[in-house]
């Protein structure tokens, strides 16, 4: 028998939006402290002043949304107006735009009145849904300390500096930076740039944690790819290649890997992976499960029947579950697990031979695609695919599990997960199987860690006692790096 797809559960970032004030300025259009040039203001993003100062989508974001809703119509059978289809937003406006408008190339003007039904996830969500789509909502755990962000690149920043000096010295020649005022405000040289600057822990996640060379020259590059990609023309004053800009972008995805580490991607990532994960479930059990926005959202007995759940966030999101799923992604023109507008990490559920299997998949539109406005069916060409994961389902289940902190997922879905846990039998290659040698090595491995244990029971009572991660799958217990529950009380930002 044939692979069947049944279920196509999309976890998609947001489309091109006007950029942030640069960081200690008020507008992305206004002078700053960083440059004296003149950036382009909302005219030059074909907005108006009030959209653009909300970071709202550009035209070109909404333009992609709206393809992207017609390629995810074109991978399901039948008519869109007959699909079983599930959209959820974060409430930020540009996620909503997002979705709106994705719903608006998905369904044919037939039944357009389907647009209008989109959940937008918000504090009193009854089940909570705002902890999957936002990339900084609280779902029973706060992010790292200012410790374990170090530990997590070696606490070697200037070093980071450096292997980006190329860049950053680009960057900083591009915006003309940087004055003998601002040099001499951080006690630097008068002639310093980007490089020079001093860092500190700031603890917002969405520079890395960190204030400095990388946060400053991470934020122009992204600005730029924004510039690129909204077609704002011409973009850096017409001074870098598109190919540069490529590159130069590298600044802020490092960035964004700062603040995508471990720890983060546990606390604030875990709660969505963890849907994403039910989601599934309730398909392949076709049960309803608590913790689920939808719970029509199943086959009722008519695997045949394909089903689409598309949930709209951020970049964090993105790169979150990519953490704990520990996968990586290159698609045609961006460099490596790059979370650029309208990327999508879809999970494509299929029947296999009767069996259930599951296909990861990484989407993400060129740079041409994005800045041209192409569409993504035929005859033009679909959006650049990565496959990351291609297995059974009942191993795909396991990973999830063991990867997500479910003392980071909320009620009621936590319950749901530590049902789906106890359900879910161990990996291969346990006790069973093991032969009279392979007894013999773990009975001597483990007479050896007994022999280590008062060794390492003394070095570890000086240390200072962390929070353990949850174990959810049998009895073994797991750990983790310690995750600090002292909550910040931030809102979710899209960097």
């Amino acid at each position: 028998m044939a692979r069947q797809l049944v279920a196509l559960v999309a976890l998609i970032r947001h489309g091109q939006r006007a950029p942030y004030p640069p960081p200690d300025g008020d507008s992305a259009a206004d002078p700053n402290k960083w440059s004296p040039r003149s950036f382009p203001g909302p005219a030059a993003w074909n907005m108006s002043a009030e959209a653009f100062a909300a970071q709202l989508l550009t035209p070109r974001g909404k333009q992609l949304q709206l393809h992207l809703g017609g390629y995810f119509a074109s991978r399901l059978e039948g008519s869109a107006c007959d699909s079983r289809v599930s959209l959820i937003a974060d409430s930020s406006v540009r996620d909503v735009e997002s979705a709106t408008h994705f719903a608006r190339g998905f369904f044919p003007p037939e039944c357009a009145s389907r647009v209008a039904r989109l959940i937008v996830a918000n504090a009193s969500s009854d089940p909570p849904l705002l902890p999957v789509v936002n990339d900084h909502a609280f779902a029973g755990c706060a992010g790292p300390s200012a410790s374990e962000v170090e530990l997590s690149y070696g606490g070697q920043y200037d070093a980071m500096v450096q292997a980006y000096a190329p860049q950053i010295r680009r960057l900083s020649a591009l915006i003309r930076c940087c004055s003998p005022a601002l040099c001499a405000s951080y006690a630097a040289s008068p002639n310093c740039t980007l490089a020079d600057l001093p860092h500190a822990y700031s603890g917002v996640y969405f520079d890395g944690f960190y204030t400095g060379p990388l946060a400053v020259a991470g934020y122009f590059s992204n600005a730029f790819m924004l510039q690129v990609l909204s077609d704002v023309a011409p973009y850096a004053w017409g001074e870098a290649s598109l190919d540069e800009l490529v590159e130069l972008y590298q600044v802020h995805q490092r960035v964004m890997w700062l603040g995508a580490q471990l720890n983060s991607s546990r606390a604030y990532g875990s709660h969505t992976l963890a849907y994403m994960l039910a989601s599934l479930e309730q398909i392949v059990s076709d049960a309803p499960l608590r913790g689920l926005a939808d719970a029509s959202l199943r086959p009722e007995g008519n695997a045949s029947r394909q089903l689409l759940l598309a949930l709209f966030g951020h970049d964090f999101n993105l790169l979150y579950a990519r953490r704990l799923l520990e996968v990586s992604w290159v698609t045609d023109s961006w460099n490596f697990d790059a979370a650029v507008p309208g990327t999508s990490l879809v999970l494509e559920l299929y029947l296999d031979g009767g069996e259930w299997h599951v296909v990861a998949a990484l989407l993400a539109a060129s740079v041409e695609q994005q800045r041209e406005a192409r569409p993504l069916v035929a005859p033009h060409e679909a959006p650049p695919r990565a496959v990351i994961l291609d297995e059974p389902y009942a191993r795909f289940k396991r990973r999830v599990l063991e990867a997500i902190d479910v003392e980071c997922v909320l009620e009621p879905l936590r319950t749901t997960v530590r049902s789906m846990a106890a359900a879910t039998p161990p990996a291969a290659g346990g006790w069973q199987g093991v032969g009279v040698d392979g007894l013999v090595g773990v009975v001597l491995g483990a007479l050896l860690v007994g022999a280590l244990a008062g060794v390492l029971l003394g070095r570890a009572s000086n240390r200072q006692p962390s929070a353990a991660r949850t174990p959810i799958i049998g009895d073994v217990a797991t750990s983790s790096m310690a995750i600090d529950h002292k909550g910040r009380g931030q809102e979710g930002h899209d960097a």
